[in-house]
């Protein structure tokens, strides 16, 4: 009887193991399909948010070195909509990295930490990763404490630094310095100096009309051969008298205006722009900045 125990255990055992070892391979895993290439176009539409981002950043970083805090956080907003949009057309980690940035420094907390856990779930080995992890942990650490008031340490120091991240390669990014309206302020000295010369024109001939109207009318004796034509030149200098006295005064205006529009641009960086947009499907003109 116990013999017979056995042998039906041992047969069950040898049939178990028979059936694990003819059990077939699983199926391969198939491999993912490749990402569509970026067209040239979204790359353009791309290169031209980012220059556009790093114009209202500018803005900021200018508004906030004057401890204008609500129009230092308008242009980090501005610039947080043209890095999501720069992002949209070429994805590149760099962008979202940028967004998180100016999203803190516009005190958009809850925002920043979903854009800077999207660049870490992107490239969690990228250059700015552990500089991502800090800025989120001080974020998070943040949030506890509006939801549960904690005592604060005396001496604790945040960092607010703000470090933009490389543009991808192949887009080209690099660009030149924003101009301070030097050239228009240069521009507005020259054209108001040519006014000044013309009104000096102007005023000759009004000292030459004058001059031939006192010889006409102080003489006692009448007119004289010579007075005719004496007449007709002095007619002559009161008429390019007033043409450039009248372009010289409008040359002036104009120099004066450049000279404003320029020194306006030292401070604040092209608030107003025409540019082109290149858009996969078509082509347009939009107007960006401030108004």
């Amino acid at each position: 009887m116990a013999l017979g125990l056995l042998l039906a255990i041992a047969i069950a055992i040898a049939i178990g193991g028979g059936t694990a070892w003819a059990q077939s391979p699983p199926a391969p895993t198939p491999a993912p399909e490749p990402k569509p290439a970026i067209s040239e176009a979204d790359k353009a539409a791309s290169k031209l948010h980012f220059d556009l981002a790093e114009g209202h950043k500018a803005r900021g970083d200018a508004a906030a070195a004057e401890e204008d805090t609500v129009a230092a956080e308008r242009a980090y907003r501005e610039a947080a909509e043209e890095y999501q949009l720069a992002f949209r057309y070429f994805p590149h980690p760099a962008f979202l990295y940028n967004l998180a940035q100016m999203q803190r420094r516009a005190g958009e907390t809850e925002a920043a930490i979903d854009a800077y856990e999207r660049y870490l779930k992107l490239d969690p080995n990228g250059a700015r990763a552990d500089e991502a992890r800090g800025y989120l942990a001080e974020l998070q650490a943040e949030q506890q404490a509006q939801a549960k008031p904690l005592a604060v340490t005396e001496g604790a120091v945040t960092s607010t630094e703000v470090i933009v991240a490389p543009p991808p390669p192949t887009i080209a990014l690099e660009r030149a310095p924003p101009q301070g309206g030097g050239g228009l302020r240069i521009g507005g000295l020259a054209t108001a100096a040519v006014g000044g010369a013309l009104l000096a024109v102007g005023i000759k001939y009004g000292l030459d009309a004058r001059s031939a109207n006192d010889e006409i009318n102080g003489r006692r004796e009448g007119w004289l051969p010579d007075d005719p034509q004496r007449y007709a030149d002095g007619e002559s200098a009161e008429s390019r008298m007033i043409l450039f006295t009248s372009l010289g005064a409008a040359t002036v205006a104009a120099g004066g205006v450049l000279y404003w529009l320029g020194h306006r641009r030292r401070v604040n960086v092209e608030r107003t722009a025409l540019v082109p947009l290149l858009l996969p499907d078509r082509a347009a003109i939009a107007v960006r900045g401030r108004f």
